[in-house]
């Protein structure tokens, strides 16, 4: 999630999108680690204006782990919202079901950069390049 730290969506939504052609290639695409790349690749989607890429990437991280929560940096009650819709949670009914056919591959923008960054919900600006920054100077 470093491009998404960055601002650069449209570059994390790529970066998540190979990662889950690796899964599926791998045969892991039930795998609780894919779920997490769903959850983070909903996220992204969400962050760069993408509400239905979101929707659809949450449902398919609940159909892998129904207990999955966003971490609480990235949380915001509206990401809360799409995923407690994604777990049937808001209608009092069932999760909805991914059509198994959908790549999210084709989650808007998953290969063009924004020239706009839009700021995530629930952080600032200097908060995130902070966090970034402290991370890259972790890195050996």
């Amino acid at each position: 999630m470093e491009s998404y730290d960055l601002m650069d969506y449209d570059a994390a939504k790529k970066s998540l999108n190979q990662a889950l052609a690796i899964a599926k290639k791998s045969k892991l695409d039930k795998d609780p680690v894919t779920a997490k790349v769903y959850l983070d690749l909903a996220i992204a989607a969400y962050a760069a204006g993408d509400v239905d890429g979101a929707k659809v990437a949450f449902i398919s991280a609940v159909q892998i782990d129904s207990k999955i929560q966003i971490s609480p940096a990235y949380k915001s009650p509206e990401l809360q919202k799409l995923l407690d819709e994604a777990k049937g949670g808001e209608t009092g009914g069932e999760a909805p079901v991914a059509d198994p056919g959908i790549d999210c591959a084709a989650v808007k923008g998953s290969s063009t950069r924004s020239s706009t960054p839009r700021p995530r919900a629930g952080r600032s600006r200097s908060r995130r390049s902070s966090a970034a920054t402290s991370r890259r100077s972790r890195l050996p």
